[in-house]
């Protein structure tokens, strides 16, 4: 039988030593890049030196004085590739860089207008005129001479435009294809729906319909449960109501029955109810800037034959303060003999500063869009909170498509919005595994 012997691999812990060493090659050439970037710059001056003089020669003689002037800034912008493209590849924009001098003199070749008699004797003709500035030099002048035989002197400029473009823009490390699908995932103003006009109604039809609609909601009123009370006679509590905040009242005796029932002593209490209940903003985040933490506001305020109901919406990212708010109100409520009662409780979505699932989808929405997203909080209740109050600890994100017009008959959602959160949606649990 023959023996077969499985090759050992070899240890994964040779590549992080090879990127390592891929490296410090490149923060030398990057240094190199810096000296001859300061050589570069004196030679615009032409200074008149033993060492200087041949370079600005042989700078000028290859890529003409265009040339001499843009190799300082490509030199400096070879040095940012290099330092900034760490483990990324970084030879096709360093070419493109020393690529575009070429190609701008060639232009300046077209410019001067000379004509070039095809022998041997062009190139010392282009060599010494890159360096007087009458030619493109050796290298600009050849190729812009050569497009211009080719393609006309019209034909030459297109060709070369359309390549300093895409030097450009890959020099910049984009794609054409990047550009386009960002022009086509750009936020778009949405286009109004045209309305479609109700029929007129007759005046008798008109008229019906609002007293309909008018009893109806006056039927639905009484159906509602009283959210808030204050007793307005004895002071005799009865079963609390479900909803955010309820103070109940007492009803009257039969003998009290034929009395108005605001006199003066449930008056005085109404008023100091309402002047002393807070409302409004109560604190403010201090972990996001300009966002409101915990508040509460009185909705609705309605009286009846023996109540006043005030409905409260209470609010807060920080389920200590909402509790604290409420207790602030019940204290208040039982030194005027009402009752609060509390009822569809959102948790509290407290904000996280260290949350590795929103720095994960922050890193693949800057991928995708080449920009950073717009992290905000806002202060209402979402099923976010309902999730981590279910399950501590839980690290949560609440994102989603474009939508207009919210809570709404006219509520929209955009399409292509969907699409783009599809795609980012399974990057972000690709990279979740």
């Amino acid at each position: 039988m023959a023996n077969t012997k499985k090759k050992k691999r070899a240890p994964q812990a040779a590549a992080p030593a090879r990127q390592k060493q891929r490296q410090n090659r490149r923060e030398l050439w990057a240094i190199l890049c810096i000296v001859l970037t300061v050589f570069s710059v004196i030679c615009c001056f032409n200074i008149n030196a033993v060492l200087l003089k041949p370079l600005i020669a042989l700078i000028g003689g290859l890529v003409g004085q265009p040339g001499r002037y843009l190799l300082p800034i490509m030199l400096l912008v070879t040095c940012v590739i290099l330092f900034s493209g760490k483990n990324k590849p970084v030879r096709l924009r360093i070419a493109c860089a020393f690529a575009i001098l070429i190609t701008v003199a060639a232009i300046y070749q077209l410019i001067q207008g000379q004509p070039v008699v095809w022998k041997w004797a062009v190139v010392k003709t282009l060599y010494q005129g890159g360096q007087t500035g009458a030619t493109g030099g050796l290298l600009g002048g050849l190729f812009g001479a050569l497009l211009q035989t080719c393609l006309t002197t019209v034909g030459a400029y297109i060709v070369l435009a359309l390549l300093l473009l895409v030097q450009l823009i890959t020099l910049m490390n984009m794609t054409v294809n990047s550009i386009i699908t960002a022009i086509k995932n750009r936020p778009r103003v949405p286009k109004e729906e045209p309305t479609e006009e109700e029929p007129e109604q007759d005046t008798a039809e008109r008229i019906v319909n609002h007293m309909a609609q008018r009893h109806i909601e006056r039927v639905e009123r009484r159906r509602e449960p009283p959210q808030v009370a204050l007793p307005l006679g004895e002071r005799r509590a009865l079963p609390v109501q479900q909803l955010r905040l309820l103070l109940r009242l007492a009803d009257l005796d039969a003998a009290q029955a034929q009395q108005p029932p605001m006199d003066e002593a449930s008056t005085q209490r109404a008023v100091c109810m309402l002047c002393c209940l807070p409302n409004g903003i109560q604190a403010m985040s201090r972990d996001i800037p300009g966002l409101v933490q915990t508040s509460l506001n009185l909705g609705i305020l309605t009286t009846d034959a023996d109540t006043v109901q005030a409905s409260f919406c209470v609010r807060s990212s920080v389920s200590t303060q909402k509790e604290m708010l409420v207790a602030r109100l019940r204290c208040l409520m039982a030194q005027l003999g009402g009752t609060v009662a509390v009822s569809g409780d959102y948790p509290a979505w407290e904000y996280r500063k260290d949350s590795p699932l929103r720095e994960r989808m922050v890193a693949v929405f800057r991928e995708q869009y080449d920009r950073d997203p717009k992290v905000e909080a806002i202060h209402a209740g979402v099923e976010c909170g309902l999730f981590a109050g279910k399950l501590p600890g839980l690290d949560c994100v609440s994102f989603g498509p474009d939508l207009t017009e919210i809570h709404t008959c006219r509520e929209r959602m955009h399409i292509a919005s969907v699409q783009r959160v599809w795609r980012y949606t399974l990057e972000v649990l690709r990279r979740c595994k």
